[in-house]
Parts: C-alpha cells; structure tokens; sequence
C-alpha cells in the first residue's frame, strides 16, 4: 500500500517537471542545454532527494521506536540518520555548484 502510495507521488510530480528538455528537434542551442541542465538538477532535487529524505527519516524513527533496549538497532538507526542527512547535504552542495557554475557562464531564466 505505502508503495503505490509512493508511486502515486511520483506520477502527481511528474507533470510538473514533463518538459525537462526546453527545445526539440533543430531549434535547439546553448540557452537551451543549460536550462535543461537546471531543469533536470531540480527535478532530482525536489523530486527524488527530498521524498528519499524524508522515507528515511522515518525509517530511522520507527527503528528507534521500536529498537527497545538493542543496540544494534539503536545503531542501524543512527547510521540511517546520519547517511540520509550527509547525503541531501551533498545533493544540495551539487546543485549549489551547478547553479553557480551556470550563472558565472551567464545563464539567466528569461
């Protein structure tokens, strides 16, 4: 259930983000390749690494609740936790990067 649930996520994005690549066929360019860089940035972003986030946030909680007095629970837990935030920390790094590298080229949103 929880798993269609997701899928049903996903599917409701997915409009949103439907034209990744800003040009077809022979009237593509430059502008076009760094729009469509941006574009599919965001979309992992928002739509891959915070969903992923906040999955493992509580799959971390629930081991903590019901990890009772074992440690070695305790400890996949904390692991969760810890990778997950590292993770969506170097995600954001990334997209920082990429988008400071596409505005120093001179890339603007028209």
């Amino acid at each position: 259930m929880f798993l269609l649930f997701l899928g049903g996520f996903f599917a409701a994005a997915l409009p949103a983000f439907a034209a990744l690549v800003p040009c077809s066929g022979i009237d593509c360019n430059v502008c076009h390749l760094y729009e469509g860089v941006r574009n599919i940035m965001n979309f992992l972003l928002f739509v891959a690494v915070l969903p992923l986030l906040v999955i493992s946030l509580l799959a971390a909680g629930v081991l903590f609740l019901i990890s009772g007095g074992s440690e070695k629970w305790r400890t996949m837990a904390k692991d969760i936790l810890w990778y997950a935030m590292i993770g969506t920390i170097v995600a954001f790094t990334a997209w920082v990067i990429v988008n400071t590298l596409l505005d120093t080229l001179g890339f603007k949103i028209p």
